[in-house]
Formats: C-alpha cells, structure tokens, sequence
C-alpha cells in the first residue's frame, strides 16, 4: 500500500507542478502581451493623430503622386512616407523609453503581480484539495 501511496503522491505533486507552471507562463505571458499592446495603442494614436495634420497629408498626396509618376521604374527612389515615418518614430520612441528603465523597472513590467500570484495559490490549493 505504501508504493502505491508514493505513486499517488509523485503523480499529484507532478500535476501541481505542471499546473503552477501552465499558469505561471499563462501569466507572464499576458503581462508581456499588455506591454505590447500599449506600444501598439500608442503608436496607432500618434498614426491617427497625424492623418489629421495638413502637413502629413500634403506629403501623403506628394508621395502617391511620385510613385504614380515613378510606376514605370523599378527601384526609382520614391522618397519617404510620411506615415512610415511617424510610425518608426512612435516605436523608435517607445524603444527609447524602455531602454532608459532600470532592470527593476523593466522585471515590474512583466513579473507576475501579487493578485497573479494569489490565484495562482488558489488554483494549487484548489488541485491540492481534489
């Protein structure tokens, strides 16, 4: 009875494990996906925020004209985009900001947060009890 207790024992100890680790990732896998997802809300606003400027949408209408008078050459320079380049702007900025965070900084961004963490406990103590 005792080896079978033993197995019992290394088989829910394993699935715990396995649980906790599932979750884990789950989790820290999501706060990395909120991080991108703020870069890429922002990077959309500045992209929005832009279509409304005179500005841009002169260099737009110049831009779709040179490559409509450029369509017959292959390879002509056709200049630079103006969206383009508020989009690698807004992401070489995003880029910017994180660099300039301290290693403490950039972990709290994506370690698991204490609420992560207690439903984590949950669910084991929940598995733990079944």
């Amino acid at each position: 009875m005792k080896a079978k207790e033993e197995r019992q024992f290394a088989h829910n100890t394993s699935a715990r494990i396995a649980q906790i680790l599932d979750s884990t990732l789950k989790a820290e896998s999501a706060n990395f996906n909120a991080v991108n997802n703020g870069v890429i809300k922002r990077t959309l606003q500045a992209l929005d925020d832009s279509i409304q400027s005179p500005r841009v949408q002169e260099g737009c209408l110049k831009q779709a004209l040179l490559q409509l008078k450029n369509l017959k050459s292959k390879g002509a320079n056709l200049g630079k985009d103006p969206l383009t380049e508020v989009v690698v702007d807004t992401l070489r900025a995003e880029a910017q900001k994180f660099e300039r965070l301290s290693e403490a900084e950039k972990n709290k961004l994506f370690v698991l947060s204490d609420a992560q963490k207690e439903a984590i406990k949950a669910q084991d103590k929940n598995l733990k009890e079944s």
